[in-house]
């Protein structure tokens, strides 16, 4: 395996509260209201075995919320990769009464460990009330991520390594998700399956670290996440 693939190997099968998964819709909160949940998501890639993809890991999103700012406005926090944080800000763009919701959002986050890393992200969502229990949802999300702390250390002696070019690791996080609600309500109960397709866009050859194609299949829960609303009273 080489040392770039085996670090992106480790990262995956350390992650267990990293923020895999996706698990919401284009839809956000009213002010005030909040909601939350968790996640199991399996990951598998191939690092190190080419044409050979296995399970890399199997891991816990923890502390996913999400609160109402604004109308259309919610912001979300999160865990990411063991010991560090997340949070974005999410813009709905269509009536909140309308069965087709789009929305945009963006993001920042860090951890410590298993390295230690910054990322920024931004992306569009898409969802549809197809029925009052029934909600399919796509996300498409550009990720990049600064890598801090690792070396190059085992490149042949008198091999050229490569400078950090500054750019970061880039990854498009694509999701296919349908959120089942089990209960209705001010505070409503969902579950949510997923698969995510991650493809890495670009590569920061300097930072001792590469992303690889990575699927992922994810099982959440909420409380309080959104469905449609009635039309708002004018």
């Amino acid at each position: 395996m080489k040392p770039r693939a085996a670090l992106a190997a480790a990262l995956a099968m350390s992650c267990t509260g990293c923020g895999y998964g996706l698990h919401e819709s284009a839809r956000t909160l009213a002010p005030g209201h909040f909601g939350g949940g968790g996640a199991v998501t399996v990951v598998a890639n191939a690092a190190g075995d080419v044409g050979k993809t296995h399970v890399r890991n199997v891991g816990l999103d923890l502390g996913m919320m999400r609160v109402g700012v604004a109308r259309h406005v919610d912001v979300g926090f999160g865990v990411a990769y063991l010991a560090g944080g997340r949070a974005d800000l999410k813009v709905s763009l269509l009536r909140e009464d309308f069965p087709l919701a789009l929305a945009v959002r963006v993001g920042v986050g860090g951890a410590a460990t298993p390295i230690a890393l910054a990322f920024a992200y931004a992306g569009v969502l898409a969802s549809v009330d197809a029925t009052s229990w029934l909600q399919p949802y796509l996300g498409c999300t550009f990720a990049d991520h600064w890598i801090f702390g690792l070396d190059q250390g085992s490149a042949p002696s008198g091999t050229a390594v490569a400078g950090r070019a500054g750019y970061g690791d880039g990854v498009l996080q694509n999701v296919l998700g349908f959120r089942f609600f089990l209960e209705e309500g001010n505070r409503p109960v969902s579950l949510s399956l997923e698969y995510g397709l991650w493809f890495p866009l670009q590569d920061d050859p300097g930072d001792g670290f590469s992303f690889v194609v990575n699927h992922l299949a994810s099982l959440g829960v909420c409380i309080g996440c959104p469905q449609r609303s009635a039309a708002p009273k004018r």
